[in-house]
């Protein structure tokens, strides 16, 4: 499943949607060329966690990599938002 450091990323990136102070950085890759605004991939992202959680709760198999992807994926989103917003916001 997910290791503790990418469900923390993704406890600070949901905390910073909900308050409105996940910072505004233009388009990041998300792959395969495809680009999207940092929102809406910290969304998709964390929409990805809840769909894959909820397979894996109702008994779905969600292979390792699956899960090692998204992991790297949570990390990197949060490192741009910490790195974009000052070390002390999410710490």
């Amino acid at each position: 499943m997910m290791p503790s450091r990418a469900a923390n990323a993704a406890d600070e990136l949901r905390a910073l949607l909900r308050s409105g102070d996940l910072p505004r950085l233009g388009l990041v890759d998300v792959g395969m060329g495809s680009r999207l605004t940092f929102e809406l991939a910290v969304r998709v992202t964390l929409t990805d966690l809840a769909r894959l959680t909820a397979l894996a709760h109702d008994g779905h198999t969600v292979e390792a990599d699956r899960w090692h992807q998204l992991a790297a994926d949570l990390k990197r989103l949060h490192r741009m938002a910490v790195q974009a917003r000052g070390p002390s916001v999410c710490e």
